[in-house]
């Protein structure tokens, strides 16, 4: 119960006492929390200055244009003719309804995006097992559906591929930094 406004609380805590102690366990709580950001620590090391990036048919031209951004920012430059081989293999994207509206309409979908992809290194005139055998990255997200805004939505959802395929290609690019890490 409070007396007298905000001066005194039951107990006789000031409120002075009170929000120091909460803003100093606050600040142990946020300074010991010990994690990272995913984009706060470097990428590892690619075993491959140069690489060739390949694309099956059906690989979505969004997560291809992210892949070879993102791996050139990790220092891998992207020839015609190189002993590491990234291969795209097709995209793959589910829509699903999650809710509906009270006409029977879609009222919310889930997207899921999948890129999977595989990474061959070539010696000689023979190709090697592929160093990562099919893996695969995915991405999802949820939307809401207005019926009554459709042109809006059209650009919400490009907005919405254009984010995911920076997800994926940013995901497969930890992927392979992390699968060519030296172990710790």
């Amino acid at each position: 119960m409070i007396i007298s406004g905000l001066k005194t609380i039951k107990y006789g805590f000031s409120n002075r006492w009170l929000s120091a102690a909460l803003a100093a366990l606050l600040l142990t709580q946020i300074s010991a929390c010990g994690f990272q950001l995913r984009g706060s620590q470097a990428i590892g090391a690619m075993p491959f200055a140069q690489a060739q990036l390949e694309l099956a048919p059906g690989v979505n031209a969004l997560i291809a244009d992210a892949t070879a951004s993102q791996l050139e920012q990790a220092g891998v430059e992207l020839v015609q003719e190189s002993a590491w081989v990234i291969t795209l293999t097709a995209t793959q994207v589910q829509v699903s309804q999650t809710s509906t509206n009270g006409l029977g309409d879609a009222a919310s979908e889930l997207i899921k995006m999948t890129q999977g992809y595989r990474v061959t290194q070539k010696t000689g005139s023979t190709d090697q097992p592929p160093a990562i055998k099919q893996a695969a990255v995915s991405a999802s997200r949820d939307r809401r559906i207005d019926q009554n805004a459709m042109l809006a939505g059209d650009a919400e959802l490009q907005q919405i591929k254009l984010d995911m395929a920076d997800e994926l290609a940013q995901k497969l690019v930890y992927r392979l930094s992390r699968s060519f890490a030296e172990p710790e």
